[in-house]
């Protein structure tokens, strides 16, 4: 069963216990730190995520094929201008920065300048709200809580988990309303 996505306020590293656990059977300490490259605007939070998780690799069991786990989250930096990145700062009136892929490669991660995590659907047109702060992402993704999709202006629709969203859906994140 899927949760519904739950989007709290925190600190971008305020993880909750479980999350915490996960991320230490994966290498991953509070004091690591990795250079990153210094096109990363100062103070974006890619620049802290990037330095604290970049080359980390976090997998979860796959119930359906356990001797071959899924690739949760792969972080590492993408290139600064694509498509998504132009589109997405423009939308959100935020700096967007690629971080990472998710699911085994079928989307990529982008935080923007407040630390919100987005993805894009690397097998459809499909661009969705992860968590207000990598905290609150990490956490989403070890409840199987549902992102919450997003519309350009030129879509009517987008579809995701095999479902259809409109601008009416209030499973949608309304991003124009947000602060």
């Amino acid at each position: 069963m899927n949760a519904a996505i739950i989007l709290r306020e925190s600190a971008l590293f305020d993880f909750s216990e479980d999350v915490t656990e996960w991320l230490r059977k994966h290498n991953w300490h509070e004091d690591r730190r990795i250079e990153v490259p210094a096109w990363i605007p100062s103070g974006h939070p890619a620049e802290s995520i990037l330095a604290s998780f970049g080359g980390l690799v976090l997998l979860r069991p796959d119930d359906e094929f356990p001797d071959d786990p899924i690739v949760e989250i792969e972080f590492q930096l993408l290139p600064p201008n694509d498509k998504v990145v132009n589109t997405w700062s423009n939308l959100l009136r935020s700096t967007v920065v690629g971080i990472g892929y998710g699911h085994s490669h079928h989307e990529k991660l982008y935080v923007d300048s407040r630390g919100r995590l987005y993805a894009a659907s690397l097998m459809h047109d499909a661009f969705y709200l992860r968590g207000i702060s990598l905290a609150d992402s990490l956490h989403n993704l070890l409840i199987d809580a549902r992102a919450k999709p997003m519309l350009r202006p030129d879509q009517r629709s987008v579809r995701l988990y095999g479902q259809e969203f409109t601008r009416n859906s209030p499973e949608v994140f309304r991003y124009e309303d947000a602060k």
